[in-house]
């Protein structure tokens, strides 16, 4: 039965999972891993990042939106330029 390290610390329980997983890289028998659960975070990680991706993509679209509506405003400027860094924030993730 897997420990409840995952519960409690999922960081230290990542860290151990990768010590673990580099011995299986270079060819050797690993028997103690948590597969369940490493595939969970796998899945969960990919999730995470898909929807960080479209938070960004979202802000950037409503910025360009304020600043279109009113282009005389004061924050008009600041506002295409935060859309600009949510941008690439969504190409560098």
């Amino acid at each position: 039965m897997p420990d409840d390290l995952y519960t409690t610390d999922v960081v230290l329980w990542s860290e151990r999972q990768a010590d673990a997983l580099r011995p299986l890289r270079a060819g050797e028998r690993v028997n103690d891993l948590e597969w369940d659960n490493i595939i969970e975070e796998v899945e969960s990680l990919g999730r995470s990042e898909t929807r960080d991706v479209r938070t960004l993509r979202v802000r950037a679209v409503e910025h360009l939106l304020r600043a279109a509506a009113w282009p005389a405003a004061a924050g008009a400027p600041r506002w295409c330029h935060e859309a600009g860094v949510f941008l690439r924030g969504a190409r560098a993730d």
